[in-house]
């Protein structure tokens, strides 16, 4: 246990995963993942409860019905095994909803960051130019200093 926790620090801290980083960070992206995955486990372990099954195959049942691959090799006949798995697929579709909106957001902010950043600084490059403008129009109208 002690080396999969160790296996686990290494994988978290690969250069993959800290470029994922920001989008991990967004939206509590991550924390909805870690509680979903958390569900699917228990969901698995109570359809295992329910069909008289070992919790290896219930675990198994949930991958399969979260895949939606329904190899149909574990099936519920239960009323409880029903309702986990109702319960499991529609919370897995407004999760694959959730992961599909986060990573367009994440996309399309940075575009829009970015064409903010390139309109800013032609709105800083237009008000250099109007101040060169109105100072020289203004060193125009004063002419020549009688000081001089």
């Amino acid at each position: 246990m002690k080396r999969l926790f160790f296996d686990f620090l290494a994988l978290a801290r690969h250069p993959w995963m800290l470029a994922l980083r920001p989008l991990w960070r967004r939206r509590k992206f991550g924390i909805v993942m870690l509680m979903f995955c958390g569900f699917a486990v228990i969901m698995g372990l109570l359809h295992s409860a329910f069909e008289g099954h070992h919790p290896v195959e219930g675990l198994w049942w949930a991958l399969v019905t979260l895949t939606t691959v329904g190899y149909g090799d574990i099936s519920s006949v239960t009323a409880g095994g029903r309702i986990t798995g109702a319960l499991l697929m529609i919370a897995g579709i407004g999760t694959l909803a959730f992961i599909t909106a986060n990573v367009a957001a994440y996309f399309v902010e940075g575009d829009y960051k970015k064409e903010l950043r390139e309109e800013i600084q032609s709105l800083h490059r237009r008000l250099d130019h109007l101040e060169e403008l109105l100072s020289s129009q203004a060193t125009s109208r004063e002419g020549p200093d009688p000081n001089d």
